[in-house]
């Protein structure tokens, strides 16, 4: 297939036999039924900045993993390891999976934020030209069932041997992708694989419902703790033989003591 860039007008042109196939912005959102942001409403990636740091401790709890530029995507956090997984098979199939980069990991982190503003068929738009402009020559076209859908509506026929490809990337997320990423969650059901990019806001739900699960059982651990406490008080003065904190006692729970707790209550 040939494609042309047309930098300003920001379209892709091919022309297969008789038939032009054009890709724009706008045909790109329309696939994805996605409404793009106002350009002036968009906080990524231009004009974004966060601490290298920062971003590391965000995206991965070991952060000696971060080696030469590069995470370990087995030691990204738990939902990070997923948001990786949608975001190479739906947004960069050319990148790096195993070995995110530093901007790969803006993209995740941002990925994960409700309150961030991406126009992503723009995102998609510049991989499929720096696909044409620097791809290998032997590589393959990104967003193979977009393309077969743009070149659906055009009225290009397949030839002999074409395979056509109308559902989604040709390797999906599997159970065998996850477990390859060391996932500690469960195999999705085939009708929760996001298959589309924006539907991003499955994950933040997810991590929204965890958030406020922790929230609660710290609730419920500092209201144990204050009744123990309560009762302690109450044996020593009868008893004589007040029990005396220790330094363990005084320590505040972590988040991850209070979620293990969880689990072993549930």
């Amino acid at each position: 297939m040939n494609m042309v860039v047309h930098r300003k007008e920001k379209k892709i042109v091919s022309t297969i036999g008789s038939k032009t196939v054009t890709v724009t912005i706008d045909s790109i959102a329309s696939y994805l039924k996605f409404e793009r942001p106002e350009p002036s409403d968009v906080t990524y990636p231009k004009g974004w900045s966060c601490d290298d740091e920062v971003l590391v401790n965000a995206l991965t709890d070991k952060p000696d993993s971060f080696s030469e530029g590069k995470f370990a995507a087995g030691s990204l956090r738990e939902l990070f390891r997923l948001i990786n997984m949608v975001v190479h098979f739906n947004l960069n199939p050319h990148g790096s999976q195993q070995t995110p980069n530093l901007d790969d990991g803006a993209t995740l982190f941002v990925f994960s934020k409700g309150d961030e503003k991406v126009d992503w068929a723009i995102w998609i738009w510049n991989v499929m030209m720096d696909f044409r402009v620097r791809g290998a020559a032997n590589a393959n076209i990104p967003f193979l069932a977009m393309v077969t859908k743009f070149c659906d509506e055009a009225g290009v026929k397949a030839d002999k041997g074409d395979e056509e490809a109308h559902f989604g990337c040709p390797r999906a997320i599997t159970a065998v992708t996850e477990k390859k990423s060391k996932s500690k969650s469960k195999p999705p059901r085939p009708e929760t694989i996001i298959s589309s990019m924006p539907s991003g806001d499955v994950i933040l739900e997810n991590q929204r419902q965890t958030d406020q699960r922790v929230k609660r059982l710290e609730k419920g651990v500092s209201t144990l703790k204050r009744w123990m406490r309560w009762w302690m008080d109450r044996v020593g003065e009868s008893s004589n033989n007040p029990y005396v904190l220790t330094e363990e006692d005084n320590e505040a729970d972590t988040e991850e003591a209070v979620v293990q707790a969880g689990a072993a209550e549930g």
